[in-house]
C-alpha cells in the first residue's frame, strides 16, 4: 500500500487493527496503562507494516489545519 491516500489508507489501517483490539477486549481484566501500552504497541506495529500511510495521511491533514 505505498502512496494510498486518505480515508482508503485509514480504513485498511482499522481493519487491521480490529482483530487486536477484538483479542485484547477479551483478554483477562488488566490494569488501564498495561492494556493501552498494549494497544499503542500493536497499533505501531500495523503502521510500519502500512509503509506510514496513516502518519502521511495525519501530516496532510494537520498541514491543511495550520493554513486555514
Amino acid at each position: 500500500m505505498r502512496g494510498g491516500g486518505g480515508a482508503g489508507a485509514v480504513f485498511a489501517t482499522v481493519l487491521q487493527i480490529g482483530p487486536f483490539l477484538v483479542v485484547a477486549a477479551l483478554l483477562p481484566p488488566l490494569p488501564l496503562l498495561s492494556r493501552l501500552l498494549d494497544l499503542s504497541a500493536m497499533a505501531y506495529s500495523v503502521l510500519l507494516m502500512n509503509h506510514y500511510c496513516l502518519v502521511d495521511w495525519w501530516s496532510k491533514q494537520s498541514k491543511q489545519f495550520r493554513k486555514s
